[in-house]
This record gives structure tokens, sequence and C-alpha cells, in this order.
């Protein structure tokens, strides 16, 4: 017996001296990165690194999921997100990532927000016993150009501004937000509107015409649920005549 635990721990010895060199990826932003509406990444917000095998990322469903779990892996994210930027994070590519190619790697930001009707925002919050995101908005590709063992910084210049900001994929039987009140109070117009989510975010555009809605009157804010009434706030309607409830950015 005595014999063969030697031969068993020889063998372990061997297998870990000729082990694969973990390969790693160091990545930092000088910032400031924006979201898609031009707003500065919040602290606390996640940069993601993300493998394609393909080289094309399908992206993310709006609860965090990817559309092509087959050829996208997300190696690894962080919440770390501090003074509009991403602060050097270190990605260790061990067991079945050492063998992903180099071409296929991408930095992202993602957007996780969370912003309640009281205008109170949250960044990278989790639904209890699922690890999913709370609110996932969409995410968009840092311009930095990935290789492993070596460190990928983003210049000033590079910093993100929001307009390459990819949308979140929403399911195909999503329900339409219906207005079931419009309340004038003070000046302000209270829009009441029900069929939100609350992994989604809502806002109003208005109009002095009906063919011609396209001005952004409330900062978004997520969805209550189903059965709920989600009440926005239009502090200034001016001109603005008709009204009507669409996916905030």
């Amino acid at each position: 017996m005595k014999k063969l635990s030697l031969m068993i721990g020889a063998a372990a010895v061997a297998s870990a001296a000729v082990a694969a060199e973990p390969s790693w990826i160091m990545f930092s932003s000088e910032g400031p990165d924006c979201y898609a509406d031009g707003s500065q990444v919040l602290d606390g917000e996640v940069y993601a690194l993300v493998h394609s095998k393909d080289g094309v990322f399908k992206g993310l469903t709006f609860d965090g999921n990817l559309v092509d779990a087959k050829n996208d892996t997300i190696v690894g994210r962080a919440a770390i997100a501090k003074d509009y930027g991403c602060p050097p994070v270190m990605f260790i590519l061990d067991n079945g990532n050492q063998d992903l190619s180099a071409d296929g790697f991408g930095v992202y930001l993602f957007d996780t927000r969370y912003t309640a009707e009281d205008g109170k925002t949250t960044v990278a919050e989790r639904v209890a016993g699922t690890g999913k995101f709370v609110s996932f908005n969409g995410y968009q590709k840092v311009n930095a150009t990935v290789t492993t063992k070596a460190v990928a910084n983003v210049a000033e210049k590079d910093a993100l501004t929001g307009v390459g900001a990819v949308a979140s994929v929403l399911p195909a039987d999503v329900k339409q937000p219906k207005v079931t009140s419009i309340t004038p109070d003070a000046g302000q117009v209270v829009v009441g509107v029900t069929d939100t989510l609350t992994g989604l975010r809502y806002t109003i555009k208005g109009g002095a015409e009906v063919g011609k809605i396209e001005n952004t009157l409330v900062d978004s804010v997520n969805g209550v649920g189903e059965g709920k009434v989600l009440n926005l706030v239009i502090d200034d309607p001016k001109d603005n005549r008709f009204f009507k409830v669409v996916r905030g950015k």
C-alpha cells in the first residue's frame, strides 16, 4: 500500500509540473465612461470580460442571460466602477478558459441601473436566490485591444460616450405599457402607467402633434410590476400635448 501511495503522489507531482500556466488579462479605463443616456457611470457598476467563439458578441437579454450561450461566454465580471471608470482588474483564464482564442475577447461595460419612482438609483443589484441582475438595460464594448498576459489600458480619449451602447434584448411576448391616467397637478402632469416590468426602464416622450412625439420629458425609471401603477411625473409639459410611454435608456 505504501508503494502504491508513493506512485500516486509522484504522478500528481508530475501532472502539476506540466500543467499549463494560467493566462490573464488586466484591464482599466481612465474614463469618464458614460451610459446610453450620456450620464457618467456610477460607482459599483459592472465591467465584464466576454469571449465570443465567432468573434461577434450577440448580447444579453433584459434579465442578464446570454442571447447566444453556445458561442458567447462571460469569462468574468466585477462590480468595480469607480470615479466614472474601471480601476485595474485582473481576469484569470484557467481551466476551460485557457484555450479560448485571443481574438475572441472583448471588455464590456454593463448598465445595471435600477431607478425607483423616488429617483433613487442603485447598480448591480441581484435577484435573491438567482444571481440575476434586478435590472439589465444594456451594454457597450470598451475600445480596448485585448490579448492574454497583457495589460489593456484605455486612454481618456477612448472613454465611452454612450453612443455605442446596445439595449438588452426583450422577450417576444413583453407587454406594452398602458397609460391609465393623466392628471394635472400644480403645473406638473402625473401619468399613471400599468403593465410595466421591474427589470425595464421607462420614460415619456411628448410632442405638440401626434406625428411628432419626440421630446423626452421624464428621467427613466424602472417599472413596478404587474398589477401596479407606475407614476411618471412630467415637471414642465410646456407645449407637449400628446404623450407616449417608451423604453428608457
